[in-house]
């Protein structure tokens, strides 16, 4: 019996060996130092992005691949069968990213993603509250306008939010 996957086009399985040659020269040799430090270097990224390997379904004209939802999963594959960890290219990449992409204004897409694209700027989510630790499901917010100088966020306004658990 031959069963061939077909879930994949040639243009998937030509970035595969790009992924998978990827992750063996610039990953795997580093893994070991990741683990010692508790962080992938900035320089993996920036490498990362040089290969189109972030942002792979963003449009070209931020600087992502223009590519599907084939090449993000790809990518998901190639780091489970090689062993790498700690490289968090599908939070960057395919969960941040398009928040911005698709809520940001054109101003703050063309100010933001073209970096994100290029490694130079590592995306993340960071959420802890008092009561609920990292319980996202658990948390419920309210906003309220604030004047933050300090935020860090890319949108015009800043919002407070408070924060409470629901009980369990």
């Amino acid at each position: 019996m031959d069963i061939r996957r077909q879930a994949y086009r040639e243009d998937h399985e030509a970035f595969r060996d790009t992924v998978s040659r990827f992750l063996k020269r610039e990953c795997l040799p580093n893994q070991a130092e990741w683990d010692r430090n508790g962080m992938v270097g900035r320089e993996t990224w920036q490498k990362a992005g040089q290969e189109s390997l972030l942002c792979t379904m963003l449009p070209t004209e931020y600087g992502g691949g223009g590519g599907d939802f084939g090449h993000a999963a790809i990518i998901a594959e190639e780091l489970a069968r090689s062993g790498v960890s700690g490289l968090s290219l599908a939070l960057h990449s395919d969960i941040v990213a398009p928040y911005i992409n698709r809520l940001g204004t054109e101003a703050q897409k063309r100010q933001w993603l073209p970096g994100v694209c290029r490694g130079e700027q590592i995306l993340a989510v960071a959420i802890t509250e008092p009561g609920c630790g990292s319980d996202v499901k658990a948390l419920r917010t309210t906003p309220q306008s604030c004047s933050l100088t300090m935020c860090a966020c890319p949108w015009p306004t800043a919002w407070a939010r408070r924060a409470r658990a629901l009980p369990t």
